[in-house]
């Protein structure tokens, strides 16, 4: 019964932690402005953009053709799930073609340079302080592999490239004009 019971938790959850799926729930339920319990194309949109997402207007569609599975045209928790697998699958992948790309030494790993130069290829502009922050914190000192890259790519869009400094700014400046209905900065 026990196992079966995980078994149900990884298929609802498509792989995600409970952690991730919580966060996927809890967007969901922010972007679902009409709570219906169904994101159509326009709230996709904006929650894709939240996340870091950028899609066109095709790849939405393609998207939710994908994932639309009982065909209504919008998508309700699950295929949410369902489409931010797909992206974290795409993610990846692309991520995996950027590592053997700018692999020079053909180590298997990138170092710190090779890392700025693969992040500025995918369309970041990393800030070196960011960089080197991050790199502590997930306490790294060598080259990384494709694992540890990846941690180190969500760590950075979590904190969306600013350095510790500039994270405090930004904490300071919601404190100083928040209303209280502002989303909390991480």
């Amino acid at each position: 019964e026990e196992f079966m019971e995980v078994a149900r938790l990884i298929q609802e959850r498509e792989g995600f932690t409970r952690r991730e799926y919580e966060e996927f729930r809890s967007v969901f339920d922010l972007f679902d402005r009409d709570r219906t319990g169904e994101m159509d194309s326009q709230e996709l949109t904006h929650v894709l953009s939240y996340l870091g997402y950028e899609s066109s207007p095709e790849d939405l569609e393609m998207i939710i053709q994908e994932v639309d599975f009982d065909g209504t045209g919008s998508l309700d928790m699950h295929e949410f799930v369902v489409c931010m697998k797909q992206l974290r699958d795409r993610d990846m992948q692309a991520l995996k073609a950027a590592l053997v790309q700018h692999d020079l030494d053909f180590s298997g790993g990138l170092g710190p340079d090779e890392l700025w130069t693969l992040m500025r290829s995918i369309g970041y502009l990393p800030d070196e302080e960011a960089l080197n922050e991050i790199y502590r914190e997930l306490e790294f000192d060598m080259e990384l592999d494709f694992g540890m890259i990846w941690r180190f790519m969500m760590r950075y869009r979590q904190r969306e490239g600013l350095s510790g400094v500039d994270l405090q700014r930004v904490s300071a400046a919601f404190a100083q004009y928040a209303t209280g209905n502002e989303v909390q900065v991480p």
